[in-house]
């Protein structure tokens, strides 16, 4: 079983700001219903990208195991 990392978001701290899908390189994260959200995980490629953007520390990267 392989394990990778996912963004997991917080969703008391997230203010849909959008600067985690604006950086997302794979554009698997999307602002909706006023909460970023993960919208294709199979697209993610793990890079962290969108946890070291956000200003609120509404996303950590988090185990995954395939």
């Amino acid at each position: 079983m392989a394990r990778r990392e996912i963004p997991e978001i917080d969703e008391r701290q997230c203010t849909a700001c959008g600067e985690c899908v604006a950086v997302c390189p794979t554009e698997c994260l999307a602002v909706w219903n006023a909460l970023a959200v993960l919208g294709n995980v199979h697209a993610c490629v793990s890079c962290g990208i969108c946890e070291r953007i956000c200003g609120f520390g509404a996303i950590q990267m988090v185990a995954e195991y395939e």
